[in-house]
């Protein structure tokens, strides 16, 4: 009995070495594909990380353009407000020469006149 106990010990052993030999190569196998998705995926991420960067680089360069270019508007937005209050006082400043001239005219007119007046005033005396 003890015989076949211990032919039936080996037996289990031998299984269980051969169960072992068969999970290490296929664990074996399995790190060997892994090591080969890693080194592909290294070699894949890399250009795309590149890419990326690259394409960063040009977004902030867009980015500072747009910042650039609302700035100047802001100043030309500026400039049209000042330009609109420079025409408006011209504009003022245009309607009054009519009533300042005309007042020119009247006071050149009432001058002439007392002149014109005094003078043949004068004259005849």
């Amino acid at each position: 009995m003890t015989e076949i106990l211990l032919v039936a010990i080996v037996v289990i052993l031998a299984l269980v070495a051969g169960f072992l030999i068969f999970v290490l190569l296929s664990a074996r196998n399995t790190f060997k594909e892994l090591s080969k998705l890693l080194s592909t995926m290294e070699s894949t991420i890399k250009p795309t990380m590149d890419e990326l960067s690259i394409t960063m680089r040009s977004l902030k360069e867009m980015t500072d353009n747009i910042n650039t270019i609302t700035d100047d508007v802001k100043k030309f937005s500026n400039v049209v407000g000042d330009l609109g209050e420079n025409i408006k006082v011209i504009n003022e400043v245009i309607r009054d020469i009519p009533v300042k001239v005309s007042g020119v005219r009247a006071g050149i007119m009432a001058a002439l006149t007392f002149f014109l007046k005094e003078l043949f005033k004068g004259g005849s005396r």
